[in-house]
């Protein structure tokens, strides 16, 4: 039982980092037809540094943290873009409470393609990491190692594609109501290079409310993958603001010191968590 959970808690967290991921192509969406095309025209007018922070909710209790990091790495003599995360999510199991964590890093060269890309899940109960580097073209060698089993191989990762796990707020402009865009996206762990397809509607404006604060204006936004459901809504000025995902876990925007100040008392219990329906609607990698 608890093979099989954490590895269904892996796919949230990498479905998570891929959702999140997918909004950052809203910021220019007449780049592309219908279709994001990849990480091509990320450098433009992007920050040399971007740091963010939210909070993760369960029934209303803080029990984790997002963070989102964007740098640019000249150390090596190269100009890289990159593109990081981290997810800390407090659970509470039969032996008391621990953390699931999930990392990811992409690295982009300046010629705007993924160079290499990283992703690490983490659990008392369970490990998996995962790496890439391309080779040749679009091959890319790959390695996952999840718990005592180990494989690698070389698979073709098309440019069009994104790496699930690294989840931004990068001045983010939001899509007009019924404005729709659609991006493939490629899971860390999966062994196959196709990756899934994403899509995105604006669904108009709303009023809404963070923690104790006033009521805002901003506009909502649906991401669908398969019968997964994510809803997400972006300010005026770009800045994402909260996130509704399909299993019951909410994200709110916040200060460094909010987001990681995560009460020791406060944990999501594992049993419920896997007993939401989100979680009979996995999407397939």
């Amino acid at each position: 039982m608890h093979g099989t959970f954490t590895l269904k808690l892996l796919l949230v967290l990498v479905w998570l980092g891929a959702m999140g991921w997918l909004i950052r192509f809203e910021a220019f969406p007449h780049w592309f037809d219908d279709t994001a095309q990849g990480y091509r025209g990320l450098m433009r007018d992007l920050p040399a540094v971007r740091d963010t922070w939210m909070r993760v909710l369960a029934d209303g209790k803080h029990v984790g943290y997002f963070n989102s990091g964007l740098d640019l790495d000249e150390s090596d003599g190269r100009e890289q873009l990159v593109l990081l995360n981290q997810f800390m999510l407090r659970v509470e199991t039969f032996g008391g409470k621990d953390s699931l964590r999930f990392n990811s890093e992409v690295r982009l060269g300046g010629d705007q393609r993924m160079q290499s890309f990283q992703a690490t899940f983490f659990s008392p109960m369970f490990e998996a990491n995962a790496s890439g580097v391309r080779q040749d073209g679009n091959l890319y060698e790959i390695t996952l190692q999840m718990g005592q089993l180990a494989i690698q191989r070389r698979i073709r990762i098309p440019d069009q594609t994104v790496m699930a796990g690294v989840m931004g707020d990068f001045g983010l402009q939001p899509l007009r109501e019924g404005q729709t865009l659609r991006l493939r996206t490629l899971d860390p762990f999966s062994m196959g290079g196709d990756g899934t397809e994403v899509v995105v509607t604006g669904e108009g404006s709303e009023e809404i409310v963070l923690g104790e604060g006033d009521p805002q204006v901003a506009v909502r936004m649906r991401i669908e993958q398969g019968e997964w459901v994510l809803r997400m809504w972006v300010s005026d000025t770009g800045q994402v603001l909260r996130q509704e995902t399909p299993f019951g876990l909410v994200l709110e925007a916040a200060t460094v010191q909010e987001a990681i100040r995560v009460p020791d008392e406060h944990a999501v219990n594992l049993t419920q968590l896997m007993q939401h329906p989100g979680f009979f609607n996995l999407p397939q990698p």
